[in-house]
């Protein structure tokens, strides 16, 4: 069993990936770390939210996971290489909850402005 430390700050998610083998957590310190469920190793920490990430999660095959801000947006990233794909513009407050469809091509989001929204993975637009 591992301890995953390495966050600045309190965390406020955590999901494992398909295979068991890598897991992500979210953080008040606007982070998501991807983890080694094998060896407890962070190995990547994906930037670029000004606020705290409220929820993660992985597409469906694992070469994806996006993130939901309190900054009010979405971000989708590549797992392997750390790059963003496209970032999720639109609400008008912060994202709660993010997930993947089964396919992997949608992704729908839910925020404190009432409303969810259903978007792209391919364009990153809303649909």
């Amino acid at each position: 069993m591992f301890t995953l430390e390495g966050h600045s700050g309190e965390l406020s998610c955590g999901q494992f990936d398909f295979t068991g083998d890598y897991c992500l957590t979210g953080s008040i310190d606007r982070t998501c770390k991807l983890w080694d469920v094998g060896t407890g190793q962070c190995i990547e920490t994906f930037r670029g939210h000004t606020d705290e990430v409220l929820d993660a999660c992985f597409n469906s095959t694992g070469n994806k996971l996006a993130t939901a801000s309190a900054d009010g947006l979405a971000r989708v990233y590549n797992v392997f290489s750390g790059a963003c794909l496209a970032v999720l513009q639109g609400h008008e407050n912060e994202i709660s909850k993010i997930q993947f469809n089964p396919q992997g091509n949608k992704i729908i989001t839910a925020s404190s402005d009432k409303t969810c929204k259903v978007w792209s993975t391919d364009t990153g637009n809303e649909i």
